[in-house]
């Protein structure tokens, strides 16, 4: 169910989109080409059964589009439903792998998530350089920041591998977020810019969720292994 996991989506959203402002502080080497660097698997395959299980038992709706092709812009919302549980990073990973199959502007695919037992988590997933661009228009920043990172996006042939390791949760919708580990293609990002980087996932994931209409997320976190999530969600998403 995409709503269901909206926190958890938009964090791995914003933290792979703000990697791309990132390649202006640690130098990306021009014709790196994704040919060269594999996405790092973490053995968490995507079940399309699972979803539709998900999208049943909380009676959420997804209207696609009827050529199967994804929709070019942001979904829209309406009405709401109460959501209260917890997810495997399997369940996790096939919402995410549904998400980027039906919305274009999602700026990754293959994406696979692995939530361990001490609350901390594991995500890979391809970016695409350019689409990471255009939603960080979506999310409301400046044409100076875009443009900084826009000029990057000609030394790359083709997507990025990108994998992070950290800790995420939600109270009363404000989003705190810890990465210990973020790697673009084979380029280690710096603590210190690692930090920036969450500072400004934070504040955007801020912005995207006061889009969402009755997306109120009361708590989330990933202990025991799984994301427990609670709240309100809006109970249809279709394309614009």
């Amino acid at each position: 169910m995409k709503k269901l996991f909206i926190s958890f989506f938009i964090l791995l959203i914003v933290i792979f989109a703000a990697g791309v402002l990132a390649l202006a502080y640690i130098g990306v080497v021009p014709g790196l080409s994704a040919l060269f660097v594999k996405q790092v698997d973490l053995g968490i395959r995507p079940d399309p059964v699972q979803v539709a299980k998900i999208n049943d038992d909380l009676g959420h709706d997804v209207e696609l589009s009827e050529d199967d092709k994804p929709y070019s812009g942001m979904p829209e919302y309406e009405g709401s439903v109460d959501v209260s549980g917890s997810y495997s990073d399997q369940e996790v990973t096939s919402v995410l792998d549904s998400w980027s199959k039906n919305w274009a502007l999602t700026p990754f695919y293959n994406v696979q998530v692995k939530i361990h037992a001490d609350g901390t988590a594991e995500a890979s997933g391809m970016l695409k350089v350019e689409t990471a661009i255009s939603l960080a228009k979506e999310l409301g920043y400046s044409d100076q920041q875009i443009e900084s990172a826009a000029k990057y996006a000609t030394f790359i042939n083709g997507d990025l591998p990108v994998y992070m390791m950290g800790t995420a949760s939600v109270s009363s919708n404000q989003v705190s977020a810890g990465v210990s580990n973020l790697r673009i293609g084979t380029v280690a990002v710096p603590a210190d810019i690692t930090g920036r980087v969450v500072s400004a996932v934070e504040d955007a994931v801020s912005r995207r969720m006061q889009q969402v209409s009755s997306l109120d997320i009361q708590h989330m976190d990933l202990i025991g292994g799984k994301m427990n999530l609670s709240g309100t969600i809006p109970q249809l998403e279709r394309g614009k």
